[in-house]
């Protein structure tokens, strides 16, 4: 899964102290939740909404199309939608990177964090998506912290997660978060995240306690306390 990501780019180098907390609360039902919404809340748990919202605007960044218009001032280009690619895409909204990585107009700093702000940063793709917060890496690059709001067609989902990594950890940890399907409630998340494997526990009413095994046959497995619904591996 994607976060896997994060511990490649990172190099799974030096852990971070600071630590900070959700203020998503536990209140939903996950035995009563869709097959689809959980799929979608153990993959927010790995990051998906939040890395794919920054490999948008990094590909801004490495591209050569006029839209979104980019401005750079200092260490910080932003890019403005109100236009349509030349691939036909509308973008509206905008983000900012602040010491970007991948921006050849601005050096990159290994020693400063880089912060990315989503405000309504829409693409009507074949599926709509909108994203909206925050994605800031430190350490290096080796933690993040996130508070993302993405629509993706009809479902909303906001991811509030706290990673750090390191060798002595193992990979990356995953504490102090939550996952929000807004409108129907949030979970609190905790997991771990090595390079073969991805382990995390979420829990609203109830908990959901979910295996991800990675390789040429990929697997998730998960099971809900009190509930006889389940997925397992071969």
């Amino acid at each position: 899964m994607r976060v896997i990501a994060l511990c490649a780019l990172a190099a799974c180098g030096s852990s971070s102290s600071t630590k900070t907390k959700t203020d998503i609360k536990p209140t939903l039902d996950l035995a009563s939740a869709s097959d689809g919404d959980i799929a979608h809340l153990i993959s927010d748990a790995a990051g998906a909404d939040i890395l794919d919202a920054e490999s948008y605007v990094d590909a801004f960044s490495a591209g050569s199309d006029p839209c979104p218009a980019a401005t750079v001032s200092g260490t910080t280009i932003t890019f403005m939608g109100g236009c349509t690619t030349m691939a036909g895409l509308a973008i509206t909204g905008s983000a900012t990177v602040e010491n970007p990585i991948e921006d050849s107009r601005v050096a990159f700093d290994p020693t400063a964090p880089t912060a990315y702000t989503f405000d309504q940063l829409a693409l009507a793709a074949d599926v709509p998506v909108t994203y909206d917060g925050t994605l800031t890496y430190t350490n290096g690059m080796n933690d993040y912290t996130a508070d993302l709001t993405a629509t993706t067609g009809s479902e909303t989902l906001r991811s509030n997660l706290f990673y750090t990594c390191g060798p002595s950890q193992g990979g990356c940890v995953l504490a102090n978060s939550g996952i929000e399907l807004v409108g129907s409630g949030g979970v609190l998340a905790s997991g771990m995240v090595t390079g073969s494997q991805e382990m995390f526990t979420l829990k609203g009413t109830d908990t959901l306690t979910v295996t991800v095994t990675e390789g040429a046959t990929p697997c998730t497995a998960w099971t809900i306390s009190d509930s006889s619904r389940a997925a397992t591996c071969p």
